[in-house]
């Protein structure tokens, strides 16, 4: 018969031996994470957008959208609103620009089911303005640069934080 000490021993080696190779198996099969994506930040200088020059305008607000995002359309009053500013002129020289990855009919019928009247761009590859979720919306100056960078669905607050920084009334 063994000494206790000596089945204690194996057990534990044993024991040791399946954690390891289980470690070593999940490592190699496992699930990954994804490398970042470079997101978009403040001075970044963007892309030049298919048929839209940045220098005609003072601030260019961008809202890179598409086609079934729910955020995208549960941000449709807000963005109505910022086209409702603009049109009245209380955006403080800023322009409102819709890009979409869609195409241009995609594009159109969204803006027009959504009721928005917005300067738009389609088929803008949003890899090369690095933005990887939407919506995103970028504040750039007349150079392409981007001044102010918003991630995600904006609610109250933060919609009041935009609107001040586009030097606009916050109220309704």
């Amino acid at each position: 018969m063994r000494p206790p000490l000596d089945t204690i021993t194996n057990v534990v080696i044993v024991i040791f031996c399946v954690v390891v190779a289980g470690l070593y198996v999940r490592g190699q099969f496992g699930p990954h994470p994804a490398p970042a994506l470079p997101q978009v930040k403040v001075g970044d200088q963007l892309p030049k957008l298919p048929g839209y020059d940045w220098a005609s305008h003072q601030r260019t607000l961008v809202l890179a959208v598409r086609y079934g995002c729910h955020y995208c359309e549960d941000s449709a009053p807000f963005y109505k609103r910022l086209a409702q500013l603009e049109a009245s002129g209380q955006l403080n020289n800023v322009h409102v620009l819709a890009v979409f990855p869609d195409e241009q009919i995609v594009a159109q019928k969204t803006l027009e089911e959504e009721g928005l009247k917005l300067d738009f761009r389609s088929s803008v590859s949003f890899d090369a303005l690095k933005i990887h979720g939407t919506p995103t919306l970028v504040l750039a100056d007349s150079s392409g640069r981007a001044a102010n960078v918003w991630i995600g669905e904006l609610r109250g607050p933060k919609q009041d934080a935009l609107l001040e920084v586009l030097g606009a009334s916050i109220r309704p």
